[in-house]
């Protein structure tokens, strides 16, 4: 398991001021002395008197030469050129520079049997009324029990819950396994030594692609002090 290490610090924003810079002092600036005026009005007039020679001999003279420009209209009709989309390689690349924590989602089905699923795609939604969200995707066993209604329970793992993470995350049926759990009020399992558990009851659940977005409102908190198990560019950290 890998070790986050870093400082890090918060700065004063820097800003664009509206001021001019002469004003804030960042420019110094002078009046030009009689000397150096002279000098300005000397070189002005000798270009003046370049580009006044250049024009009367058709513009030929060898020390100017035209610039080529472009003549023909502007193709409107012609498409500009398209930003390929993203492939889902380079998607999952760069989602991949996100740490996240790792919950195990855990509901009980209506014949009572006991399931759950490892997810990262968890987050709050609102304080008030309390919601938070889950992305399933539709092909888990879990999706159609989690979309149906119902009860769920997000497991927040500590970081030596790595091997519960990595079971609920397999394909294996007995999930539960060695697994040490309670039960909520409503049959929910919790897990045991979880670093929070959030009981919730089904809100609503809106398509998302190739996953369902699940809504759930908050009932019931159980939370203990530890480090958070981490997930980072496919492995698994924790904090210093």
């Amino acid at each position: 398991m890998r070790e986050f290490r870093g400082n890090f610090r918060i700065g004063r924003p820097v800003f664009a001021s509206a001021e001019p810079a002469a004003e804030r002092g960042i420019l110094k600036t002078a009046a030009p002395n009689s000397r150096q005026a002279q000098r300005r009005e000397s070189a002005l007039s000798s270009c003046s008197t370049m580009i006044d020679q250049s024009s009367a001999s058709g513009g030929n003279d060898r020390n100017f030469r035209k610039l080529p420009h472009r003549t023909e209209p502007m193709d409107a009709s012609r498409p500009r050129e398209s930003v390929m989309p993203v492939g889902p390689q380079e998607f999952r690349a760069a989602l991949g520079h996100f740490a996240s924590g790792v919950c195990v989602v855990t509901a009980k089905g209506g014949d009572g049997h006991l399931a759950g699923i490892t997810v990262t795609a968890f987050c709050s939604v609102s304080l008030d009324p309390p919601l938070v969200l889950i992305s399933i995707d539709k092909r888990a066993r879990l999706h159609d029990a989690l979309a149906g209604g119902g009860r769920f329970a997000v497991n927040i793992l500590s970081a030596d819950q790595e091997v519960i993470s990595r079971q609920f995350a397999s394909s294996r049926h007995d999930q539960f396994a060695g697994v040490g759990y309670t039960t909520g009020p409503d049959g929910t399992p919790w897990l045991e030594d979880a670093l929070a558990v959030i009981e919730c009851r089904h809100a609503g659940h809106y398509p998302g692609g190739d996953h369902t977005i699940i809504l759930g409102q908050v009932e019931t908190t159980r939370i203990r002090e530890a480090k958070p198990l981490m997930y980072f560019r496919g492995g698994y950290g924790q904090l210093a």
